[in-house]
């Protein structure tokens, strides 16, 4: 099967990735993500062991993070190291 990809880079209101970064996680936890840009479609269907990462990088005017979620077809993603780690916002839940 030939490499497809669809990048997306976009400028917009916190909301509006927010928004995104929802459907994503929806689309993930039904097993199926479907991408559409200009016509064209790509789906993935995660399953088995995937491979997770982040990247939180700070500069003097700038900020970033970087995510990455990645999988085999056979389920079996490569061995990655297992440190703890987590997301908050800081504020009591």
């Amino acid at each position: 099967m030939s490499k497809k990809e669809i990048k997306i880079k976009t400028r917009g209101e916190i909301q509006n990735v927010l928004e995104h970064l929802e459907s994503l996680v929806n689309s993930l936890k039904s097993g199926k993500v479907i991408i559409e840009k200009n016509g064209e479609i790509i789906t993935l269907v995660p399953e088995g062991t995937v491979s997770f990462e982040l990247e939180a990088e700070l500069k003097k005017d700038k900020e970033k993070i970087e995510l990455e979620i990645e999988w085999k077809k056979d389920g079996i993603a490569e061995a990655e190291e297992n440190s703890s780690f987590s997301i908050t916002s800081g504020e009591e839940e």
